[in-house]
């Protein structure tokens, strides 16, 4: 009797002992399961991170080619006010045609918008690539973008308005950038010849101290954005590589 309950109780913890090995392999194969299917997703989201980065690459790459020739056409304006350079009215209005103009830049947050939104930026393991991440979307780039904007809308366009006929966008270098980008082929030119009031002479502009501060402040606006922008793409850049070697020790483990 003593041998059949010790052979029963044996019986019983073998049972016992396999039902919790085959529950701790479940266990095991769940959590492998569940890490893999995380894995994947997280080489998705780097992708899709990687992809946007590169959009902004190349969108900031444009606003720094527009502020590079600004930068040099106001150069140029200030020259001829100044009598450093002889040009005609037409030659300097040309350079002088985008003052109204605004050029800022926009992150592509849309992923990491969806990542924060759905608490699945939690699934980037690497916690020095996430905090980079985090880094990259939160900078606040856009101190010299406002003040470009606040400037040109609030002081020269009310002033310039008055002053003289807004500058024809159709001759501008950077209006033929805008509509070459946008594949816009022809813009309409209104008659100014054809109104009862006088164009200003290029001598007008150069008499006037506001028009030469003008340029003067927009020029250095358009040097702070530059130098900001330089700045970024370096940011974006060096993000781009961390989000490349992460997907690649993905693709090592595998």
């Amino acid at each position: 009797m003593e041998n059949k309950t010790g052979k029963y109780f044996k019986y019983a913890i073998g049972e016992i002992v396999l039902v919790v090995i085959g529950i701790l392999i479940a266990l095991q194969i769940n959590n492998w399961n569940e890490n893999r299917k995380n894995e994947k997703e997280q080489y998705f989201i780097l992708n899709k991170l990687q992809s946007d980065i590169a959009t902004d690459i190349k969108n900031i790459a444009i606003s720094q080619k527009g502020l590079q020739l600004k930068i040099k056409n106001y150069i140029y304006c200030l020259d001829v006010l100044g009598n450093k350079k002889t040009a005609t009215k037409e030659e300097f209005i040309a350079k002088f045609s985008s003052i109204l103009a605004l050029t800022y830049f926009d992150h592509n947050k849309t992923t990491f918008n969806n990542l924060v939104s759905s608490g699945k930026l939690e699934l980037i393991t690497n916690k020095s690539l996430s905090n980079s991440i985090v880094n990259y979307y939160t900078f606040d780039y856009k101190g010299w973008d406002n003040a470009q904007r606040e400037y040109t809308r609030n002081i020269i366009a009310p002033y310039l308005l008055k002053f003289d006929f807004v500058p024809d966008k159709q001759k501008s270098e950077v209006a033929q950038l805008s509509a070459d980008k946008f594949n816009i082929s022809e813009f309409y030119s209104a008659d100014i010849e054809s109104f009862a009031i006088p164009a200003k002479t290029l001598q007008d502009y150069k008499e006037d101290l506001f028009i030469i501060n003008i340029i003067r402040e927009k020029l250095y606006n358009f040097q702070g954005q530059l130098n900001n922008y330089q700045n970024l793409e370096k940011q974006m850049r060096s993000l781009d590589s961390l989000l490349e070697r992460e997907k690649l020790n993905f693709r090592n483990k595998k």
